[in-house]
């Protein structure tokens, strides 16, 4: 299995300088809070955009692009705390689901798609040990895309990404059992001044 194409290009090593700065703002942003988290994936998709024409992969590209848009949506109905319209939410996995439609180039293509939708769901949810977990999946899916189409930075990108939301998970866990205990412990303490 080939890591690296046959002929370095100049834009091959562009994507790859582009896939590094995006691997930078998207690991800060699993990290931080569904608003911010949103923003940094706004950033990183719009560079990973470029990232993924420069290798001539169309479904990475308009994908991102639509990435982008996605994000953009869901921090803006955030931002005034109302949850995504149902009818907004279903034209959304609709474009995502034309434009592989539109731009296949190969089997390979539905890896990408399905992280796409993935991530998609999981921004439905409030719940940011759930999201995290779906991302997981989807990250995993974009690993094995960017694999076969030889992005070394897309999937370098995309493993520290995974380990970074396993860190985020691990951390939300070590949280809510903190907490957990701490209920735990001032329920006792309660009912120990009561008697």
């Amino acid at each position: 299995m080939k890591i690296f194409p046959d002929v370095m290009t100049t834009s091959y090593i562009i994507s790859q300088v582009l896939g590094f700065v995006s691997l930078i703002i998207l690991c800060v942003g699993y990290f931080l809070n569904k608003d911010k988290l949103l923003f940094t994936q706004i950033l990183g998709n719009g560079i990973n955009a470029v990232a993924y024409f420069l290798l001539l992969s169309f479904v990475g590209g308009i994908g991102s692009i639509l990435c982008t848009i996605r994000c953009l949506i869901f921090y803006l109905y955030d931002k005034k705390n109302k949850k995504i319209p149902t009818n907004v939410f279903c034209l959304i996995i609709l474009i995502f689901v034309a434009c592989v439609c539109i731009t296949w180039q190969g089997y390979y293509d539905i890896f990408l798609i399905s992280c796409y939708l993935l991530f998609t769901i999981s921004l439905m949810f409030k719940d940011e040990l759930l999201i995290k977990i779906l991302l997981v999946v989807a990250l995993v899916l974009s690993i094995t895309y960017n694999v076969i189409i030889m992005n070394v930075f897309g999937y370098i990108r995309n493993v520290t990404e995974l380990v970074s939301v396993i860190i985020a998970i691990v951390e939300i866990l070590v949280k809510r059992k903190k907490m957990k205990h701490e209920w735990l412990f001032n329920l006792c303490s309660y009912s120990i001044l009561l008697q």
